[in-house]
């Protein structure tokens, strides 16, 4: 298998790149008030892309049809006069053009692929690419490629036209657990991205549509892992956006951005995404940029060069050590095991992280036993704002970070003693300091995780299947939790995640089943007295499965066990 574009077929360029312009008169198709000389001969060449596996590399596609524009210091002499694409790069002119016999006269040429009947020249011309570029036709119908050859003398020889690529190309590296069957096959879409822009063929401008059109674009049909390319509008694309979806017969899998991302014409984007094992039918994966992440599309000399440093894609499994670097779980060493500080568990972030330049999570390989103190304000909410009381909130809830910082600071906590604060679960300061995890770069403090991050360490590490369960009305009562699995579930669930942990060389018991308590800094927003300052946690029990609930007080009495989390920043290119 060639790893390239997935063509279902060949086909004839279609006119799915659809222009829209004023009408104008026949007559200016074709300018004849000026005395002619020489034939104007055209003939062309693209600038390379890195993928030798495009369509259009060195060469137009003879599919393709062009448009070309004469003009001179005064007027339109030839409007949007088509031209076929012949072999070793001849232009052939459906109405032969010729230059002007004035002395001293010279023209503009400007040219543009594929060919729109109805684009003006000096007008912004709507514009839009294919909503399927599986097929070589639409991929080759949102290609816009441009050259334009200005003060241009009259000459008996052929005139070179250098074509260069207007849009980005996303190259969109699929990838598959060794356990994952594609061979029926799978679609690759790329979603949240605006397909709606504008092109002005005299400056050769091409601009996102002020209104915006966001359409999936079906990329191609796999039945193996590779490569397959999606040709996009420039415009910036906003973290936390979706920006590929893979479906299979019974999953969705959907991978979003963790910072934001500007695509600028004639640039190539490469995004690796993988599928990964998971008992639910929508997976979200992460997608992280490769070594050539951005490189110019179109420019000859940018092949790839062998000499270029591999940048490493980190992701879900992977590990963060205490200096700040990362490595990945298949390179760890028994030397750096001891120097293991986190195990990446998302690489899906809050907007608020996002901003702040962090784009994963990682979580401890050692968890600490600690409590709230009792005190006689135990009632006392310390996160005043945010509060949350719906399951589907504390689900979305990613922002243990500043629910963390905000609870350290609370009138609650800051009026305990300094034994108590010590032997706070809010106070990672233990696992910095005695568990010496400390990370010098990269990463934010220890924090005590949200509800949500919870729910993506047992989903993406476990495989667990939470946010499909059925909760009813998704509210929680003063007295009970929920219980969504089986013992036995749980334990293979546990088992996943322990293994990462036991990997790393941590806590050789971190998840197992047995009433163990994992709290989070989701805070209840009820004022009643039965749920007043308790928070979301979640209980791995021996008897029922696991359960869900946010009965769960600040008392003494509750032995918790805390699982320390820190954002931090992957390298991204």
């Amino acid at each position: 298998m060639k790893a390239n574009k997935f063509f279902i077929g060949m086909a004839s360029l279609v006119a799915a790149m659809t222009f829209t312009a004023c009408s104008q008169d026949e007559a200016e198709l074709q300018q004849s008030n000026h005395s002619k000389g020489s034939v104007i001969s055209l003939t062309y060449q693209l600038a390379q892309t890195r993928a030798a596996s495009d369509p259009q590399t060195t060469a137009l596609s003879t599919s393709n049809k062009v448009g070309v524009y004469v003009s001179s210091s005064s007027s339109t002499l030839y409007n949007n006069v088509e031209h076929s694409v012949g072999d070793a790069g001849a232009l052939t002119a459906t109405t032969t053009m010729n230059y002007p016999t004035e002395d001293g006269a010279t023209v503009n040429i400007y040219a543009y692929a594929p060919y729109a009947s109805s684009l003006e020249l000096s007008s912004d011309n709507a514009f839009s690419v294919s909503t399927d570029q599986s097929a070589e036709s639409g991929y080759l119908a949102s290609d816009l490629v441009y050259a334009s050859k200005t003060g241009q003398a009259s000459t008996s020889d052929v005139v070179s036209l250098t074509f260069a690529h207007k849009l980005s190309q996303l190259q969109i590296i699929v990838q598959k657990d060794d356990a994952i069957d594609i061979s029926g096959g799978v679609t690759v879409y790329l979603t949240g991205t605006n397909t709606a822009a504008t092109f002005n063929p005299t400056t050769g401008a091409v601009a996102a549509a002020t209104t915006a059109n966001v359409q999936d674009i079906k990329v191609a049909t796999i039945t193996e892992v590779g490569t397959v390319y999606a040709i996009a509008v420039p415009q910036d694309i906003a973290a936390n956006t979706e920006l590929v979806k893979i479906t299979t017969s019974d999953k969705t899998y959907k991978a979003k951005l963790t910072t934001a991302t500007s695509l600028t014409g004639g640039k190539a984007y490469s995004f690796t995404v993988k599928l990964v094992a998971s008992s639910s039918s929508v997976v979200e994966v992460p997608i992280s940029l490769t070594a050539t992440s951005i490189t110019e599309w179109g420019t000859p000399t940018d092949l790839g060069s062998a000499d270029m440093e591999e940048v490493v894609s980190y992701e879900v499994g992977d590990y963060v050590l205490t200096d700040g670097t990362f490595v990945k779980a298949s390179a760890l060493t028994d030397t750096q095991k001891s120097s293991v500080a986190g195990i990446i568990f998302s690489t899906t972030v809050s907007t608020t992280d996002a901003a702040a330049g962090y784009n994963a999570y990682a979580m401890g390989i050692n968890r600490q036993k600690q409590a709230f103190h009792n005190t006689s304000e135990n009632k006392s909410q310390m996160v005043t704002d945010n509060k949350i009381n719906e399951l589907a909130e504390a689900i979305a809830d990613l922002d243990g970070l500043t629910r963390t910082t905000t609870m350290l600071s609370s009138a609650y906590y800051t009026a305990l003693t300094d034994d108590q604060k010590a032997a706070s679960m809010i106070n990672l300061s233990w696992y910095s300091t005695t568990k010496s995890k400390a990370i010098s770069a990269n990463a934010s403090a220890w924090y005590l995780p949200s509800f949500g991050q919870l729910v993506q360490i047992m989903n993406n590490l476990g495989g667990a299947n939470f946010t499909t369960y059925d909760f009813g009305e998704g509210s929680f009562t003063s007295s009970s939790t929920y219980t969504v699995s089986t013992s036995d579930e749980l334990t293979t669930i546990a088992g996943k995640i322990q293994a990462y942990v036991t990997a790393a060389g941590g806590q050789s018991d971190m998840f197992t089943v047995g009433n163990i308590n994992y709290p989070s800094s989701t805070e209840n927003g009820s004022t009643s007295d039965s749920h007043y300052g308790k928070v979301f946690s979640i209980n791995f029990t021996s008897s029922a499965g696991w359960n869900f609930g946010k009965a769960l007080g600040r008392t003494d009495s509750q032995n918790y066990s805390v699982i320390p989390v820190v954002a931090v920043k992957l390298p991204t290119e």
